[in-house]
């Protein structure tokens, strides 16, 4: 599935219906519990502050991309600032990842592209009990994204282009 056709579709789903509008019983639950839900608790303000940190991080770090590379930016020299404007995912596109995964539980989680760590914690957060093994080319993201998630022992970072870790890693459920 296309995340980003998903994100897409639940973006217009979203400004375009309300509760009122829907007749299935399951789209009004997931859009009462899922799309309507408002973000709280201290976990949602801590990472939000450290998105805050890296949207005014000025430190300047070098990349080795794997992947498409990046619209916005050529140089593969970047500012934190600049990957987390361009690349992070928006808060509330965060947090419905976060009860997607607190509702239905899921105890296996694997993230293709780590970035700066931002959706890592909302997953870590959701579900302490579920082993997130999320995967990252290039080192100093890696690191960043350690360093905010420190606290989440559930999280499994693994380092290395993803056309031979995957491959490695997804041969340890056969």
């Amino acid at each position: 599935m296309n995340l980003y056709l998903a994100k897409e579709w639940l973006n217009h789903f979203h400004l375009k219906t309300d509760e009122h509008s829907l007749h299935s019983p399951f789209f009004y639950h997931f859009y009462r519990a899922f799309l309507k839900n408002n973000p709280s608790g201290a976990v949602f303000f801590e990472i939000e502050r450290e998105r805050s940190r890296l949207l005014k991080s000025e430190t300047e770090i070098v990349l080795n991309d794997f992947g498409a590379g990046s619209k916005k930016m050529a140089s593969n020299r970047r500012k934190i600032k600049d990957i987390a404007k361009y690349s992070l995912s928006s808060p509330h596109f965060s947090q419905l990842l976060k009860h997607l995964i607190q509702h239905f539980q899921f105890g296996q989680i694997i993230e293709l592209g780590t970035c700066l760590g931002i959706n890592t914690a909302y997953m870590a957060d959701a579900n302490q009990q579920a082993h997130i093994c999320t995967f990252e080319g290039d080192a100093n993201l890696i690191s960043i994204a350690k360093d905010i998630n420190k606290e989440n022992k559930n999280v499994e970072f693994i380092n290395g282009n993803i056309d031979n870790t995957l491959a490695q890693h997804l041969t340890q459920f056969q």
